[in-house]
């Protein structure tokens, strides 16, 4: 289920209770939803999250100490 923009502000204000996450980022739009760019500082990854099953997978893997099993995003090297 893609995120409504009120979720995706929601969800990025929930990070602010974990030590090592932090949100990077929300876009989108009403057509296709919204998404959350969610920093992992312990492994230095990028995720974009743009579900609630990413989002909870997320966090699920963050309380068990566990990096996330989805693709980060890639950033490009100069």
């Amino acid at each position: 289920m893609a995120l409504l923009e009120k979720e995706a502000v929601r969800f990025a204000a929930s990070l602010d209770d974990y030590e090592h996450v932090s949100a990077v980022d929300i876009g989108g739009s009403g057509d296709v939803g919204h998404w959350l760019v969610v920093r992992d500082h312990r492994f230095g990854l990028d995720y974009e999250i743009d579900s609630h099953a990413d989002y909870w997978d997320f966090i699920g893997a963050l309380v068990d100490h566990k990096q996330f099993v989805a693709q980060p995003i890639r950033k490009e090297v100069a």
